[in-house]
């Protein structure tokens, strides 16, 4: 079941080391890029807020985007040793837009979507990252009710990747 796989996810975030020091000065400059290609594409207003627990509310996002032509984004937790400062909150705007902009509920299965609406025309490298950024974080919250307390980077290879894209697909 779905709960199985989160469950088996979490963990695997969990009890994994941190493998950012595996990625290259040019890969994660290529995944900077990328990052910041999609951000200044976007078709809207982006705005960082502190301290808005409403931000947390997808009806709320949708409708001031809607409304507003805006996208709020937290700008809290912004600790991300491979993406720091703003580029970590660009992230989270491109991806929050993929969320609006697609109806993807926040939630495992929204997240799980917008992952791979993020993963279209991408490197494996970037595969690798965004699955830990997204989905493995996202298993961890769903599994122990909190984020990480620390914010590490789990690369899993790809063939493991996709076997969980396609088990998670089949799975209700």
């Amino acid at each position: 079941t779905i709960m199985q796989i989160i469950t088996e996810l979490g963990a695997i975030y969990n009890d994994s080391p941190c493998s950012l020091s595996t990625l290259s000065v040019e890969q994660i400059k290529a995944i900077r890029q990328v990052i910041t290609f999609k951000y200044l594409d976007l078709p809207c207003n982006v705005e960082f807020e502190y301290g808005n627990p409403e931000l947390d509310n997808f009806e709320y996002i949708k409708k001031r985007y809607f409304q507003d032509n805006v996208l709020l984004i937290s700008a809290d937790n912004n600790n991300s040793e491979l993406l720091p400062s703003n580029l970590n909150l660009w992230l989270r705007a491109w991806h929050d837009y993929i969320h609006i902009s697609n109806n993807y509920l926040f939630g495992f299965k929204g997240e799980f979507f917008a992952y791979l609406k993020h993963i279209e025309g991408q490197s494996d490298v970037f595969k690798q990252v965004l699955f830990s950024e997204i989905v493995l974080q996202t298993a961890y919250f769903e599994t122990f009710g909190t984020f990480a307390e620390t914010q590490k980077i789990v690369l899993l290879p790809i063939s493991e990747i996709d076997s969980y894209i396609a088990e998670i697909k089949r799975s209700k």
